[in-house]
Order: C-alpha cells, then sequence, then structure tokens
C-alpha cells in the first residue's frame, strides 16, 4: 500500500476487495492507494498522492468528483457515477462508489466495467437489429401475402369467366381470358423463383453455370422482354449494343436476369415519354452494362439499402418497385458470383447502375452453342420417344400433351418401378420425378444405367425432375435438370445440352 501516513488496519481494507481502492480526506486528496494498481483514475498513483483529481482531471470528470464529495460532506451515505478514462492507452469505464469513512476521510471504489458497457451496447445494438429485422420480414410477408393474392386473382377469377360462358364463348375470347391467367403464372413463378434465389445466396448454397456465351444472345433476350413493358408505359427504351460481336465465360440466363431487373425498374420508374437507355460495352477484358433513367432518382441515405434484402423504396421511386424487394439483392448477388461489380448513382434526374463483368473471351462467335428456339428445333427433329415417370396426374398429362402435340411419342408411368420395367424399350428419353413414390427417381436413374452397362449399351437420356435444379455433380446419373413449374423451352435446350453431351459419350467409348 502507497500511502502518507495511513493506518496499518487500512490494509485489510485494500486486500477485502477486488476493485481498485482509494482514500481521500474531506478536502479530496488522495491519502492512500493499492500498491498493485499502477494507475488512479488514469493517472499514476504516485502523481496522484496528495493531491486532488479536481486539479489533475479534465473539467467534466473533476465536477463529478467535487460533486459527490460535497454530498458525502453534506450526509449523504454513498455515491456513484461514471468515470471514462485512459489505461495503458486504452479506453476505460469505471463505476466510482464513494462513501464516507472514520469520519473525516472517504473512501472510493472504482470498478472496471469496460466490458459490462460494451457487452450492453452491442446487445442494445442486436436488440434494435432484432426489432428493425422482425419488422422488415413483417412488412415483406404482409407485402408476398399481396403480391400473391393479386395474380390469384386472376388464376381464380377468368376460369369461372370461362366456364359459365364456354358454350357461347368464342375462341377469340376465350384465348383473351386465358392471357391473364397464363401472365399470373408466370408472375407467381418469378416470385417463387426470387424466394427460393434469395434463400440460397443468404445460405451460400448458390451455384451459376459459367459457360461460352454469345454478348448479342443476353442483349436479344433482354430486348423481347422488356420492349414490349417500355411499349405499355409508353417509355422510350434505347438499347445500345456495341459488345455483341463478342463472346464471355458467363451463364447467360442469370446475367439476362440481371439486366431484365434493372431495366423493368428503369421503365417502371420514368414516367410516359421518358427514356431509359441500356448500353453493352466492353474494356479491358471486362463486359459493362450501364442502366439510366430518368425518374425521380433514390435518395442518398437508401442508395446502399437498395441493395439490402427485403429493402423497398416505396414512395421515393413512386411505388414503381412493387414486388417482394428482392430483385436487386439478387441481381448483385448474381453479380458477385461471376467476380464482377455492381453500383449505382443517383440524383433527382435519375438513376445510373453500372455493371462490370470479367469474362470477355474472343470475339469468334463461331463456337457459341444456340439455345432457345434454335435448341428447340433441333431437339424436334429427332426420331425419339420418351418415358415420362411422374406421380402427381396434372404433370405428367401436361407433359404427354405438349410432347406429342410435338410429334414425340411417350410412354407414361406412375412410379419407379414401372419406369425400370420399360428399361429395355426403344426409349430415346427418360424424364423421371426425383420424389417417385417407392423407387424414387435418383434410384430409377442409377438403376437404368447399370441395366444397359451390364448389356453393353448406351443408356437413354435421364433428365431429373424437381421442384428444384438438381445438382448434377451430387447425382451424376442424371445428364439433365427440369424444374418445375416447366418451361418447355429450356427444358428443349437442355435436352438437346443432355443429348449432345451423351452422343459424345458414346462415340468416345466406341459404341
Amino acid at each position: 500500500m502507497q500511502s502518507q501516513g495511513i493506518p496499518a488496519d487500512y490494509e485489510s481494507l485494500f486486500r477485502a476487495v477486488p476493485d481498485k481502492v482509494m482514500i481521500f480526506d474531506l478536502d479530496g486528496h488522495l491519502l492512500a492507494y493499492r500498491e498493485t494498481d499502477k494507475t488512479v483514475l488514469g493517472i499514476p498513483g504516485e502523481e496522484l498522492l496528495g493531491r486532488s483529481p479536481f486539479d489533475v482531471l479534465q473539467s467534466s470528470s473533476a465536477r463529478q468528483f467535487k460533486r459527490a464529495f460535497g454530498r458525502i460532506r453534506d450526509g449523504s451515505p454513498s455515491e456513484r457515477f461514471d468515470f471514462e478514462t485512459s489505461v495503458d492507452g486504452q479506453h476505460r469505464v469505471f463505476a466510482i462508489f464513494v462513501r464516507p469513512y472514520e469520519n473525516d476521510r472517504f473512501v472510493v471504489f472504482a470498478r472496471d466495467i469496460t466490458e459490462r458497457i460494451r457487452m450492453s451496447r452491442e446487445l442494445q445494438e442486436a436488440r434494435r437489429e432484432a426489432e428493425e429485422s422482425s419488422a422488415m420480414k413483417s412488412r415483406f410477408m404482409a407485402n408476398v401475402s399481396h403480391e400473391i393474392r393479386t395474380p390469384l386473382n386472376s388464376i381464380l377469377g377468368y376460369p369461372n369467366v370461362i366456364l359459365e360462358s364456354i358454350d357461347e364463348m368464342p375462341r377469340s375470347e376465350i384465348a383473351a381470358n386465358l392471357r391473364p391467367i397464363l401472365r399470373s403464372g408466370q408472375y407467381l413463378l418469378r416470385m417463387l423463383s426470387d424466394l427460393i434465389d434469395i434463400s440460397r445466396s443468404e445460405s451460400r448454397d448458390w451455384k451459376i453455370e459459367r459457360r461460352p456465351i454469345s454478348v448479342a444472345d443476353i442483349v436479344q433476350q433482354c430486348a423481347e422482354i422488356l420492349r414490349p413493358l417500355s411499349r405499355s408505359r409508353s417509355v422510350n427504351l434505347q438499347i445500345s449494343d456495341e459488345a455483341s460481336h463478342l463472346e464471355m465465360l458467363a451463364d447467360r440466363d442469370r446475367i439476362a436476369q440481371v439486366v431484365i431487373n434493372l431495366g423493368s425498374n428503369a421503365i417502371k420508374a420514368s414516367r410516359p415519354d421518358q427514356t431509359v437507355q441500356i448500353t453493352f460495352g466492353a474494356s479491358n477484358r471486362a463486359l459493362l452494362i450501364q442502366v439510366k433513367d430518368n425518374g425521380p432518382g433514390i435518395p442518398p441515405e437508401y442508395q446502399k439499402k437498395v441493395f439490402e434484402p427485403l429493402f423497398q423504396l416505396g414512395n421515393y421511386r413512386e411505388k414503381v418497385n412493387t414486388g417482394t424487394g428482392l430483385g436487386l439483392t439478387i441481381a448483385k448477388r448474381i453479380i458477385e458470383l461471376h467476380d464482377g461489380s455492381l453500383n449505382l448513382e443517383s440524383d433527382e434526374n435519375g438513376t445510373h447502375f453500372h455493371v462490370a463483368l470479367p469474362g470477355i473471351q474472343s470475339d469468334d462467335r463461331q463456337s457459341i452453342p444456340k439455345t432457345g428456339l434454335t435448341a428447340r428445333r433441333k431437339f424436334l427433329d429427332w426420331p425419339r420417344r420418351v418415358l415420362i415417370a411422374e406421380d402427381d396426374h396434372f404433370s405428367r398429362i401436361l407433359l404427354k400433351r405438349f410432347l406429342e402435340h410435338n410429334d414425340v411419342e411417350t410412354i407414361c408411368v406412375e412410379t419407379g418401378e414401372q419406369a425400370v420395367a420399360h428399361a429395355f424399350e426403344d426409349l430415346d428419353v427418360v424424364l423421371t420425378d426425383m420424389h417417385l413414390p417407392g423407387i424414387n427417381g435418383h434410384e430409377v436413374a442409377t438403376t437404368l444405367h447399370w441395366l444397359h452397362s451390364l448389356k453393353g449399351l448406351t443408356a437413354p437420356v435421364i433428365a431429373g425432375i424437381s421442384g428444384d435444379e438438381i445438382d448434377l455433380e451430387e447425382f451424376p446419373s442424371f445428364d439433365a435438370s427440369i424444374p418445375k413449374p416447366f418451361e418447355f423451352g429450356k427444358i428443349f435446350a437442355r435436352l438437346e445440352t443432355a443429348w449432345d453431351n451423351a452422343g459424345d459419350r458414346a462415340l468416345g467409348s466406341g459404341i
């Protein structure tokens, strides 16, 4: 114990408590402190010994001590306040307790509560974030409910209109009533895809399919979707393509998804006769995409938040960003998965999105595989039979009718056992649901490959059907993945790719 004439019995007091302990006289001068406490109130003990904290501390801290000492002299049994200081270059917070001691002295206990304060602040911040997240999710669920109910009005309402007057209704009127059903179903599919995408991106379980693609294909796909939207809103859409001669390694559908999202947002944010510009260019082997509108813009305080999940601009974009509020989050994640960047500039005169995607390969387009309708025509040139193994009646009939409408012979079964029973029929393609009762789709595919290998034959192309994309690396018995709900153009494109790959394997093995 360091002291100036302090009685030895103070030693028991110093040893009894874990806090820093100091003894002051009634004038506020430090009389004693524990020897193991190198600092007192953030000051080396020997420098404060015999002096008053009023003289050496900053004015605000000095006032705290002066006020507490004064109240003790006036009869208060104890005083408590928080004192902030620096110890060894680190910010610390002490809880100061002042009590009278032997009538003519004060005893001061200083308890380090820095970690408690930090944890309390972190807890408050976590609580604030949790409350904000909960409120955001509540708004999100309310919005999703609204977004689902709106298209369901068309899906459930228009069939009633058709059924009530189907005998007298002209074909043209039936078609007119069917179109809103189709559009509403497509909207629900997009919303479901957004929800799945954001769930995958948050779990980091999200993959992209990088393949050689033509930039021209991306431009065409985006133009086909965005031009009708711009015409319906009387917005001028200008697409400047200076990179159509280039090819790159990327996921074509995902990149198109990003541009369509940015473009549709820009169109919806624009007033009639305003212009939306979409520019495709290249620099340093990177594809540069810019989407610019002349809408109301995004306030600076919201420009970073627009990429956060569930965030919606609401009135700031005149309620044009309807939907789940996930589009920009998904777009940014897609670009990041391509090792690219997505940024924005915005003011009261409009918003400008910048996309940079590395991966430009060359300007040789001869090697680019054709997709979409070209793939469909090529697939339909086959002489073929397709086995459909699907336990859901409506899915089975839908596939059967569509394939037979395109002159494809089909065999339909409901179980995996029935599918295996057709193993050695002359089949070109097998479409099997992953979740068949009994023998599931993966077991069907594995069994078909095994049975054909026993006879030295090449198995048919086998595609797995599921409500989600099938990981072909995890399930190598499948040649293609067919997600539900069905998009028939995509089915044909994927089957063509699988058919070509199967042909290459057969040639390589000499079969």
